[in-house]
């Protein structure tokens, strides 16, 4: 009613933003809520106390030092996130009549082309373990504590 975006043939950028919308709010809710409550547990550390006590501002603290330890369990979320951001896309192509892969497999299943299907599967599953993958493989860039030691074992 408030015709802000157009529903039927809208410009191609203005198109996307009832998808994005739609397949991002229910993901960044809980995205947001591990990272608020990941920040305010990372701020009554020990650490965090020193780095004030040497003279660092809160916004320097909290760039160099929370953010750092704080973005973990959020990135672990974000990771796990993307299989409901993957099955959401079905439904959400389908509704807005948008062209990818949720469409894709939309069609396949009405033909009962399996081998599609198989294919849609079998991609949508080596994506989710490809970015698990690179978020565990993040963890000790962010995190010192978590680098391998190399050298002799005692």
């Amino acid at each position: 009613q408030l015709k802000l975006i157009p529903v039927i043939n809208p410009p191609e950028a203005l198109g996307l933003v009832l998808p994005v919308a739609t397949l991002a709010i229910p993901i960044s809710a809980p995205l947001a809520q591990v990272l608020i409550r990941s920040i305010d547990d990372v701020r009554t550390q020990p650490f965090v106390a020193v780095a004030r006590s040497r003279g660092g501002s809160n916004a320097w603290v909290l760039s160099h030092h929370v953010a750092r330890n704080a973005v973990l369990p959020a990135l672990t979320i974000a990771g796990v996130l993307l299989g409901e951001l993957i099955g959401g896309a079905v439904v959400t192509e389908t509704v807005f009549g948008r062209n990818g892969v949720g469409q894709l497999t939309q069609e396949a299943v009405n033909s009962q082309d399996a081998a599609v299907l198989q294919a849609v599967v079998v991609l949508a599953a080596a994506a989710f373990v490809l970015v698990n993958l690179a978020v565990d493989l993040l963890y000790p860039v962010l995190d010192p504590r978590l680098k391998r030691k190399t050298g002799a074992l005692t």
